[in-house]
């Protein structure tokens, strides 16, 4: 948790000052530009610092900046692949979402009330949710253990 608040605080830090930047000139086009080199640069982190929960949980690292650089030095290289990654996922979840809830939606509209219709779609909708954080959770951690190669345990197990 502490390596979420310290890279919230250095993304708003260095984004906020980037929009003061495009806010003090003045013209609307330096700060649309300053707004979009503000996304880029907090998609670009959260990719490089995406790896920071698994290197915590799986390394047993237990300093949130030391978690934070292994992640960076996790992703040297594979930034683009690993949002590209993030980016298709993302895609197929929304895809799927949008066709289950469209579907039950239609579904109870024909054979349900309105408060029966709403609460199905919400716990449906819930559930949807949950199982995507769990697919994600463990996407992470497969992310994780290919960039990070095999524990040194399991690359001695074969010898034992």
């Amino acid at each position: 948790m502490l390596a979420q608040i310290l890279f919230g605080i250095a993304i708003g830090v260095i984004g906020g000052l980037l929009l003061a930047v495009g806010m003090a000139t003045g013209s609307p086009v330096v700060l649309a530009v300053m707004i979009a080199a503000t996304g880029l640069l907090v998609l670009y982190a959260a990719i490089k610092t995406s790896l920071a929960a698994p290197v915590i949980a799986v390394e047993g690292v237990r300093n949130p900046i030391a978690a934070l650089r292994r992640s960076w030095e996790l992703t040297r290289g594979n930034s683009l692949r690993i949002a590209l990654f993030f980016a298709l996922v993302l895609i197929a979840f929304v895809v799927v979402m949008t066709a289950v809830m469209a579907l039950a939606g239609a579904v109870l509209a024909l054979t349900a009330g309105a408060k029966a219709q709403e609460i199905t779609v919400m716990v449906l909708s819930s559930m949807l949710g949950a199982g995507m954080t769990l697919y994600f959770v463990a996407m992470l951690a497969a992310v994780h253990r290919q960039l990070a190669g095999p524990s040194p345990e399991a690359a001695s197990a074969p010898f034992e």
